[in-house]
């Protein structure tokens, strides 16, 4: 019954240890690949997957409806595969959309440049100069990626519970430390973290009905779930958005009740 997050450099060895972490402790690999999958389930435009996804945004994309769909539905889509249980969620800033959920175990992976640099020399075959320019592109790209959605600093150590140097470290001593924490984490806060999970998961939902199934124009939409009773803040124009939402709300499967705190500012002139 075990959640991890990795957060990892390019050339950290994460995969490795992901792949080996996987098949000692039974769980399945939430990748780039699977997560794209199931934001294309959620309808997520396969061209804004691939414009986001890791990436540094660019400047004009502040400003884009785009960002906000995609930033919506990968918090969904992480908050249910973590529901699931056992599984390991690569990259995605998923340390940080999962950062107050207990019982997750949120690792990141680190080695110098130099011996990242001569890992990935050898496993694609490149030279010095280009290995160098591969870690620095990804490390510029992620760091911009998190700084856009989350306004975070990756490397930030807070953001963790474990920081592991790849590096110096043997990979059986990774594997040995990474399974005395994993041991660790008890039935009381397996308990915990699956309750804050379905919370968190019932109040996305409402998020995504409200804005892009019912299309409602409301402004910094928070929703809070608490056992399934719903408070939704907001800005929105008219009263009627304020019940449109109250309503679509209430058909979300979990929802038992709604707590209505949506604020009406209507235009001046209008």
């Amino acid at each position: 019954m075990s959640v991890l997050t990795i957060s990892r450099q390019l050339g950290s060895l994460d995969l490795e240890i992901a792949k080996e972490l996987a098949k000692q402790q039974q769980l399945s690999i939430i990748d780039k690949e699977e997560i794209e999958k199931k934001l294309q389930e959620y309808n997520v435009e396969k061209k804004n997957i691939e414009r986001f996804d890791e990436r540094k945004p660019g400047f004009w994309d502040a400003f884009s409806s785009d960002r906000d769909i995609y930033l919506h539905y990968l918090k969904l889509a992480i908050f249910e595969y973590a529901r699931q249980d056992n599984c390991i969620i690569l990259g995605r800033g998923a340390q940080v959309i999962l950062e107050n959920v207990p019982g997750v175990l949120r690792l990141r992976f680190v080695s110098s440049p130099e011996t990242r640099a001569q890992r990935l020399q050898e496993e694609l075959k490149c030279n010095e100069n280009h290995a160098y320019k591969l870690m620095m592109k990804s490390d510029h790209e992620r760091a911009g990626f998190h700084r856009f959605f989350f306004d975070v600093d990756w490397t930030r150590d807070e953001l963790y519970d474990i920081v592991l140097n790849t590096g110096t470290l043997p990979l059986e001593t990774i594997l040995d430390v990474l399974t005395r924490f994993i041991d660790g984490i008890g039935k009381k806060l397996v308990t915990e973290r699956n309750k804050n999970l379905d919370d968190l998961i019932i109040a996305q939902r409402v998020v995504v009905k409200i804005l892009y199934d019912a299309k409602l124009p409301i402004r910094f939409l928070e929703v809070r779930s608490t056992e399934g009773n719903i408070v939704l803040e907001g800005v929105t124009e008219s009263h009627s958005i304020v019940s449109a939402a109250e309503s679509a709300a209430k058909e979300v499967s979990g929802v038992k009740s709604v707590e209505n705190h949506l604020s009406v500012v209507v235009h001046i002139g209008s």
